[in-house]
């Protein structure tokens, strides 16, 4: 069975810093504790409650108290994790024990760059600091409290929906944090919202709107988040079964039960409990570094993880100057954050109407002929890691896809050809995306309607396709 992992805090403090070299870390938990996990070197895969992450150099990522994480890569990575005691902050914070970060290096809102920032800054400082041979618990103690300032600050969950925090009253990011604390303490059993209601001396109504606005869920949907989680935790440390451990969660319904861990988690509770099961026979294999051993054989890269406002903001315009595929890349990066973030995306984009991405899917920045006229004299070149991420991204179906094809870029043959080969490989990946793609095929002048026509026919043949168009398009 998965168990809580024990931390070691440095003497005087309520922090800890571990650096590990990780190609398998069983699964596991602390219960008052976060835990900030760094990369300095190479990559590191995360699988956090319903949440997959990569981690690559330069990103760090937040593990909420309680949360079961798995860590697993390569072993030629480097990770310092901190861990910090939220218990030790409760007269400053009193409801920290009950808020959700959702703190991402690699996703983050507009609001949230400027303190990420300041919040790397404060990593390394803290880490150097516990990696002296005599560290100061004062020093640890000061960059720990200004962090846990930080994450309380801007990185709580009502920060991702709401990404300037200055146009929330105080009043209602206390009364959030107030239902916050009875959603924690109460979400195991049947918590009605008129109850809740009453207590903030408001309407049924008027709380289930409030919370919509500051979440973008509704309050049932994160509830049931939070009880799928607990699901989870339960199935992998008791012998209890699942209808047991769904009524013990909160849940009534025990097929209830399942569609919402289904929802959140993409799998049964059984297939996940299988999965974890496999993956506790798995041995620990890392390799854990002295102070001495981290910054003897590590401290270039740790230099890099030192990278100053000026430098960051210069690689940001850098990715904004790469094209369409690089922008298209760093928003895409979005849906590839937790859970909860991207249920809060998804549910702003559908009730503003945004149901459809058009991109150019097909052009010479993804399939090349590399000059050559015609498709049958050579075949054409895929970027298919563009092609894996854009799969898996939209998987669910979010958006309809919107191809744009334009015969002022290329001959007919040469379309015919990219999508040939766009489709030969939608089918090694079984996928049926292309199907549910909708093309558009622009045209300038009036004659090239044959060839538009003929490349409709073979869109329809290849793809499955009913959403094709043909229009006018002058630039």
């Amino acid at each position: 069975m998965i168990r809580e992992e024990n931390i070691s805090y440095i003497d005087g403090t309520h922090t800890a810093v571990k650096a590990c070299s990780i190609k398998n870390c069983k699964p596991h938990w602390h219960e008052n504790c976060i835990e900030i996990l760094f990369v300095l070197k190479g990559e590191l895969h995360v699988l956090q409650c319903c949440d997959e992450f990569t981690l690559r150099q330069g990103d760090f990522v937040v593990t909420n108290r309680g949360d079961l994480h798995y860590l697993y890569g390569d072993g030629n990575n480097l990770a310092v994790s901190l861990y910090i005691d939220l218990s030790a902050y409760t007269k400053r914070h009193p409801e920290i024990l009950y808020l959700v970060f959702v703190c991402e290096s690699f996703n983050l809102t507009a609001g949230q760059r400027a303190p990420s920032l300041e919040l790397r800054k404060l990593l390394v400082s803290v880490i150097i600091e516990a990696f002296k041979s005599s560290p100061s618990s004062s020093v640890i103690n000061d960059t720990a409290e200004g962090i846990v300032d930080l994450l309380v600050d801007d990185f709580d969950m009502i920060h991702c929906y709401n990404d300037q925090k200055k146009d929330l009253p105080e009043e209602q990011v206390m009364r959030y944090r107030r239902i916050m604390r009875e959603i924690e303490l109460q979400y195991t059993s049947r918590i009605r919202l008129d109850n809740l209601a009453q207590k903030e001396y408001m309407s049924t109504t008027y709380l289930s709107q409030f919370w919509k606005k500051l979440t973008g869920m509704n309050f049932t949907e994160y509830l049931n988040s939070r009880r799928c989680e607990q699901m989870e935790k339960l199935m992998l440390t008791t012998d209890k079964s699942v209808n047991e451990i769904s009524v013990l969660c909160g849940f009534s319904d025990t097929k209830y039960a399942y569609r919402s861990f289904k929802k959140w988690y993409d799998t049964t509770p059984a297939a996940r409990k299988r999965y974890y099961e496999k993956v506790l026979h798995i041995p620990d294999h890392y390799l854990e570094y002295s102070a001495e051993q981290f910054m003897e054989q590590y401290e270039e890269n740790f230099a890099d993880a030192l990278l100053d406002e000026e430098r960051i903001h210069l690689l940001l315009s850098a990715k904004r100057d790469m094209g369409w595929k690089a922008e298209y890349l760093q928003q895409a990066q979005k849906y590839a954050g937790s859970k909860i973030k991207r249920e809060m995306i998804a549910k702003s984009h559908r009730e503003a109407g945004i149901n459809k991405l058009f991109l150019p899917l097909l052009d010479s920045d993804v399939i090349s002929f590399d000059g050559v006229e015609g498709y049958a004299k050579k075949d054409p070149t895929i970027d298919r890691s563009f092609f894996d991420q854009v799969f898996s991204t939209w998987k669910d179906g979010l958006y309809t896809i919107c191809v744009e094809i334009s015969f002022e870029k290329r001959s007919l043959d040469q379309w015919i050809g990219a999508l040939t080969a766009l489709a030969d490989y939608a089918q090694t990946k079984n996928v049926d995306l292309l199907r549910r793609c909708s093309f558009c095929i622009f045209i300038s002048s009036i004659e090239n309607h044959m060839n538009a026509w003929t490349l409709k026919q073979k869109i329809a043949a290849m793809t499955g396709s009913e959403d094709i168009e043909i229009a006018l398009k002058f630039d």
